[in-house]
């Protein structure tokens, strides 16, 4: 089981490091075709049409921040999963996560059209300590249980 929880970190690594790989153009229209499917959803339920571009201006900032928050929520769960039974676990966790996104926002600075930012590292570290946060407080409501 050790194994396992500890590929899955490294998948979910890989998956992280996929997104970072595009170029400016494929992210901003994966960005955009999330927003544009979110849109049609609303619409559908609301019955109003909204204007695409002037939703997209709008909310392409958002949406790609909550990414970053939430691909980091996920790692910090994975990776507090894989250590867990380690001295120092929750520190650990978020020192690989931060560290992880550090090397995130180093390597976009060489993909064409992509920029490495500070705030980017925060957002992701938030992500992470929150995951970790919530997966340890919910391992202990489980023990408890037991």
């Amino acid at each position: 089981m050790k194994y396992i929880k500890i590929s899955l970190v490294i998948i979910w690594m890989l998956v992280i490091f996929m997104f970072s790989n595009q170029k400016a153009n494929e992210s901003t229209n994966l960005s955009n075709s999330f927003i544009i499917k979110i849109v049609d959803v609303v619409e559908k339920i609301t019955n109003h049409e909204f204007n695409n571009e002037e939703v997209i201006n709008n909310f392409v900032y958002p949406v790609r921040k909550l990414a970053h928050f939430s691909i980091y929520f996920i790692l910090g769960i994975l990776t507090i999963e894989a250590i867990k039974h380690k001295n120092n676990a929750f520190i650990t966790a978020i020192i690989i996560c931060a560290l992880y996104s550090v090397s995130d926002e180093i390597h976009q600075q060489f993909v064409d059209g992509r920029t490495g930012k500070i705030i980017d590292v925060f957002i992701d570290s938030i992500g992470s300590l929150i995951g970790i946060k919530i997966d340890l407080f919910i391992s202990k409501k489980i023990k408890n249980l037991k």
